[in-house]
């Protein structure tokens, strides 16, 4: 497990998440159960089929893959985190969907003496604990929890968050995120998309996630490297598979 100085990293929503949406209806009785599941089966290949590309950044300590087509925005937190966007020229850049890949420093809770006081040293919050604090909307949003769910991501304990979102002045987003529980570091990775490309893109976040992998820790005389799966790829550099 590598080690990280503490950063001073705002709890924004990084994260918010993706749950299933229900499928629109169209057309007078609709196509039968069957052929929708066949239908959304058939998108889920061709998505997950993409030429994918793999990223890996030193600092935020993890690599994942992306589809190779999508925009890389930049750094966020401090540069151990990054956005990589799906291109769409009909949309101004700040509304394409994208997804956000970030380690996150733990906040730290006082402990509580019996009288109530602070007491000495402090103890950081659980995963359950960050998550409902990253959950409450901001003042003049809302923030719609439609599922959270546990699982396993690197080989951590994770929780998945998918949610509706509404912020002022902002077109409703669906955001699916998931929080990594690595100890000393939690990891998130987290996917915002319009409403309509949710099912288009639900397939394309769980591929990104089962990819997630943490960069190992050096041994002494080793510089650090990708986990095996990553080939060729150095921190900060991409690779397309």
């Amino acid at each position: 497990m590598m080690s990280y100085a503490k950063r001073a990293f705002s709890l924004l929503l990084l994260l918010v998440l993706a749950a299933t949406l229900p499928a629109q209806q169209s057309g007078q009785g609709g196509p039968k159960i069957g052929a929708a599941r066949s239908a959304d089966s058939s998108a889920a290949r061709k998505e997950t089929a993409l030429r994918w590309t793999r990223y890996c950044l030193e600092l935020g300590g993890f690599c994942f893959d992306h589809p190779a087509g999508w925009s890389n925005l930049g750094a966020v937190y401090n540069g151990a985190g990054v956005v990589f966007a799906e291109p769409n020229k009909a949309r101004a850049q700040t509304e394409w969907n994208h997804i956000t890949a970030a380690a996150l420093d733990l906040p730290q809770s006082p402990q509580q003496s019996k009288n109530g006081e602070p007491a000495a040293g402090n103890e950081r919050l659980s995963l359950n604990e960050l998550i409902n604090l990253v959950m409450k909307p901001a003042e003049g949003a809302a923030i719609h929890t439609l599922e959270r769910r546990e699982t396993m991501v690197g080989g951590y304990p994770a929780q998945v968050v998918t949610a509706e979102v509404q912020e002022r002045g902002q077109p409703v987003a669906i955001e699916q995120a998931a929080f990594i529980d690595a100890d000393d570091v939690i990891y998130s990775l987290a996917l915002r998309c319009a409403p309509a490309d949710y099912k288009r893109l639900k397939p394309v976040f769980s591929q990104a996630l089962k990819s997630w992998s943490e960069i190992p820790e050096s041994s002494p005389g080793q510089s650090g490297a990708p986990e095996p799966g990553a080939g060729e790829a150095k921190p900060g550099n991409e690779q397309t598979k």
